[in-house]
């Protein structure tokens, strides 16, 4: 028998019916994709991306040649380039997808009607994806996988291959996206031993994409522990330096916290409503609390703006929760429900509203609302894409500004920050391992950049400046290297805000000639050794945490430690990062310039450096340091640096100072 014919009022159904999908999914591709690629130009605070791009490209080993928080598929963190545009963006069309089909997923389970379900999909992705850090989307994204297991009751499907692959490629872009995804599966996979007595697909199937994507990337597959070790040493160092303060900070954490624990108590009401069995309802719980945690220290950990992630990433959580509320069918159930879901939701927003003024949120939520990446998906559908034109006129802007000189050796730029000036002069970059100074936060990262000035594949050619960040001293950010170059470069020219060194065809040496060790006391000045004043102090700072330090470092943080430094020209406050100054810096003289720096290289009496001698210092800190860190077993050891500097090149010598015309302060 012949299949009726549809009826034009079944058509009209049916394409009504499967309108809020492919709109929903038409706004997730917009949001999530980078149609409309973000600019290099500065003020950038991403160039450094431009080294993952390199790095995926060169394929080069990360946990060797790339140490960083990122893994081989950490170019899709940040920015579009040529050599990279169709690994980003079929990558992050995979990744949009599988967020779209894993909601429209969830809002079906709870019975939603279509239109609802897109709706509740724009709704939940809008503040997430309204903030410049990606972070927030891969929260929600995990939060939903937490959400669909829990629905399911732990049963897999055969779309599951498609979002655990992707769940696998999020871990390859950013240790601590992998810190988030791994334990949740791995819950999962403990959850269904207990319960079920097998282990499950998810988690091994979540290996073996690993395994691949890292493989796939041209990585080394014996590297991977390398990389792991070394990954979560900066990611843990890079949350313990980057704890600066704030005035507002107790406020909105406080907020944060108790926001969390209302919108926990809803869905775990919610989740011992509709499963009786404990056991998955406390998996459940489990994930999510987890997962609000990262979200807490991912936001009120470093005070960059980076608070506006944990909001947004709540205000998101709080909307997907009311997804249950349909699941809550009688009054008795729905009353509870929507008193512990929609308050929390309700005082959410008032918070996301607070941070419209944000610098990281206001750009991107206008382009959102303006529908811009749709109008870049459009451009792309059409053969015109955007990100063909952006590289190439933002690298132009940049040359018009500032641009390096032309050679042809490797060359890298200290300490943090301006690869997007180097790739714009053309340059031949190559970077130390941790390629932002910031990041070698432990002697063993620290020694990882100076052992590399030392090797074969050391630049020849380094851009050198001094910077602040966070009120921090200069030499915390990798001031272990400073011997090595000066020992092994010399000063040959002046590029705007930046000094040109030049490896030298035979390097010098140096040596750190003990002076003694003094006992810390808090806030008590003392001084530096009399007799070496007028040369070069290194110190080594033991200043380990107490047994209330280490819990508030793993639960928020501790206090933060300042040195105030008695100069000349008068006494200046800086931040001290511990497992820094364990492995040494110079202290005196307190360098701040690059021209200080430039005297210390050539071996040279200058008034520059007499104004920097500290006569004496003194350690303290603000908030609660005085418990946090066990002051009586605080030391400070004092080393003379001699620097043996060969003399300086006939290239040296004769080079003026040249100052670069339209030179950037950035």
């Amino acid at each position: 028998m012949p299949d009726p014919i549809p009826s034009p009022e079944n058509t009209r159904n049916r394409f009504l019916q499967w309108m809020p999908a492919f709109f929903s999914c038409l706004w997730i591709l917009g949001a999530f994709v980078p149609w409309v690629p973000p600019s290099w130009a500065p003020p950038c605070n991403n160039e450094w991306a431009l080294v993952l791009h390199d790095a995926f490209v060169q394929r080069l080993q990360f946990g060797s040649d790339v140490v960083f928080t990122f893994g081989p598929f950490g170019f899709l963190y940040y920015g579009v380039v040529p050599a990279t545009a169709w690994w980003t963006y079929l990558s992050w069309t995979a990744i949009a997808v599988a967020f779209w089909q894993l909601a429209w997923g969830i809002g079906k389970s709870a019975g939603c009607a279509p239109w609802v379900r897109g709706l509740w999909i724009v709704a939940i992705s809008l503040p997430v994806c309204s903030v410049d850090v990606v972070d927030a989307e891969v929260f929600l994204f995990v939060g939903l996988v937490v959400v669909r297991w829990f629905l399911s009751g732990g049963e897999q499907r055969w779309t599951d291959f498609f979002l655990i692959g992707v769940l696998a490629l999020l871990s390859s872009v950013k240790i601590s996206w992998a810190l988030v995804i791994g334990p949740v599966l791995l819950l999962f996979a403990c959850i269904g031993l207990l319960r079920q007595r097998r282990l499950g697909a998810w988690l091994p199937l979540y290996l073996l994409f690993l395994a691949g994507l890292w493989l796939l990337a041209g990585q080394h597959f014996i590297g991977f522990p390398r990389y792991l070790l070394r990954a979560m040493e900066v990611a843990g160092a890079f949350a313990e330096a980057m704890q600066k303060s704030a005035t507002w900070e107790r406020i909105t954490r406080n907020l944060f916290i108790a926001l969390a624990i209302q919108l926990l108590a809803g869905a775990w009401f919610c989740a011992r409503k509709r499963e009786r069995s404990w056991l998955p309802s406390f998996g459940f719980f489990a994930g999510l609390s987890y997962l609000l945690f990262v979200v807490f220290k991912a936001g009120y950990i470093r005070q960059d703006h980076h608070e506006v992630v944990a909001v947004c990433s709540l205000v998101s959580f709080s909307l997907a929760g009311v997804i249950f509320l349909p699941l809550n069918s009688n009054r008795q159930t729905l009353i509870p429900a929507a008193a512990g879901l929609l308050p929390g939701s309700a005082l959410c927003i008032v918070v996301f509203s607070l941070n419209l003024p944000n610098q990281n949120f206001q750009p991107r939520f206008a382009s959102l609302i303006s529908l811009e990446g749709c109008w870049g998906l459009g451009r792309m559908l059409i053969g015109k894409p955007l990100w063909k034109e952006r590289y190439p006129q933002d690298m132009k802007q940049i040359r018009g500004r500032f641009c390096f000189p032309s050679m042809e050796v490797p060359v890298d730029i200290y300490p943090w920050g301006a690869a997007n000036l180097v790739k714009a002069s053309g340059l031949p970059y190559r970077p130390r391992p941790i390629c932002e100074g910031y990041g070698a936060y432990t002697k063993n990262l620290a020694k990882l950049n100076a052992d590399f000035l030392s090797g074969e594949h050391a630049p020849k050619y380094v851009f050198f400046n001094l910077r602040f960040l966070d009120g921090r001293f200069p030499a915390m950010d990798d001031g272990y290297s400073w011997p090595e170059l000066w020992t092994r470069y010399e000063v040959v020219q002046e590029h705007g805000a930046y000094l040109g060194l030049k490896q030298r065809v035979a390097p010098g040496s140096f040596r750190k000639v003990s002076l003694g060790e003094i006992v810390v006391e808090r806030g008590i000045a003392f001084p530096l050794p009399e007799a070496d004043l007028s040369g070069l102090i290194w110190a080594e700072i033991d200043l380990p945490l107490s047994l209330q330090g280490r819990v508030k470092r793993f639960l928020y943080k501790p206090g933060v430690i300042l040195m105030r430094l008695n100069v000349p020209a008068g006494p200046k406050t800086f931040r001290l990062i511990p497992r820094v100054a364990e492995a040494g810096f110079l202290l005196s003289p307190a360098l701040v310039t690059k021209e200080q720096f430039a005297a210390v290289m050539r071996g040279t009496a200058s008034p520059v450096l007499d104004d920097a001698r500290v006569k004496s210092m003194v350690l303290g800190g603000e908030g609660s340091v005085e418990d946090d860190y066990e002051w009586s077993r605080a030391r400070i050891r004092f080393f003379r640096l001699e620097l043996a500097i060969p003399a300086a090149s006939a290239t040296a010598r004769d080079a003026a100072p040249a100052s670069s015309v339209g030179a950037v302060d950035i």
